[in-house]
């Protein structure tokens, strides 16, 4: 009796098309990666627009309910954390119609880097300062790392542009 063997024939990827598979995911993921970051771009610039438009429909009704607010713009940016902090004081006693304007648990930073998009107060009303623009004002951020507890106010704040 004779047997007869037939080869083995082992299944899977050559070492060949392991690499060429790699390749293509490889650069089919550069090319989603670039597409997708230009939305996180533009992203983070909607967002900044839409907290400037927060920000300042707060000091419009700041301005119908108490009177108007008008600072001397500070090239440091305290005038723009002194501004925020007016929109979220609420006064203890006789409290003004809707205030506060803003969460008091909103404890945004000042800041000057110009890589940075920063909201800057310009005496009637805050601007936005897009990165690689000089200027100091409340860091817009975009982790929420700006949220903490609220702001305990002393018993003596002045609100801001009397």
């Amino acid at each position: 009796m004779k047997t007869t063997t037939t080869p083995v024939r082992h299944q899977g990827f050559s070492m060949t098309e392991l690499v060429v598979v790699v390749t293509v995911m490889g650069i089919l993921s550069s090319l989603a990666i670039s597409k997708f970051s230009g939305f996180n771009a533009s992203s983070q610039a909607a967002f900044a627009k839409e907290l400037l438009e927060r920000v300042n429909t707060a000091v419009h009704r700041f301005n119908d309910c108490n009177y108007q607010l008008k600072v001397h713009v500070v090239t440091d940016g305290s005038d723009s954390s002194w501004v925020i902090q007016t929109l979220q004081y609420r006064k203890p006693v006789n409290p003004a119609v809707g205030s506060p304007y803003l969460p008091n648990n909103w404890t945004p930073v000042i800041s000057s880097t110009t890589t940075d998009y920063r909201l800057v107060w310009a005496g009637t009303l805050f601007k936005l300062v897009n990165p690689g623009d000089t200027g100091a004002g409340v860091k817009v951020d975009f982790d929420g790392a700006s949220l903490t507890t609220p702001y305990n106010f002393p018993s003596d704040f002045t609100m801001a542009g009397r």
